[in-house]
């Protein structure tokens, strides 16, 4: 039976980098604050040191090249 009351919703947490930042349920590895979007050097926040040897540090070198709308559209 079709039904034309349907609505469709996604959501898309990329890029991880800049929507989980600060979020303390993740652990360290998000401990970096301040990440604006897109991607800005002039105001790109330093490493926090909480953050080495995680997951976020391999973000964190990745965010200028991931951290704008066309990486978002090509996801």
């Amino acid at each position: 039976m079709a039904d034309n009351h349907i609505i469709c919703n996604f959501h898309l947490y990329e890029p991880f980098f800049f929507i989980h930042q600060g979020a303390s349920r993740i652990g360290d590895q998000v401990s970096i604050t301040g990440v604006s979007f897109p991607y800005n050097a002039e105001n790109f926040p330093a490493l926090n040191p909480k953050a080495k040897n995680t997951c976020d540090q391999s973000n964190y070198r990745t965010y200028p090249r991931d951290g704008n709308g066309q990486s978002i559209n090509d996801k």
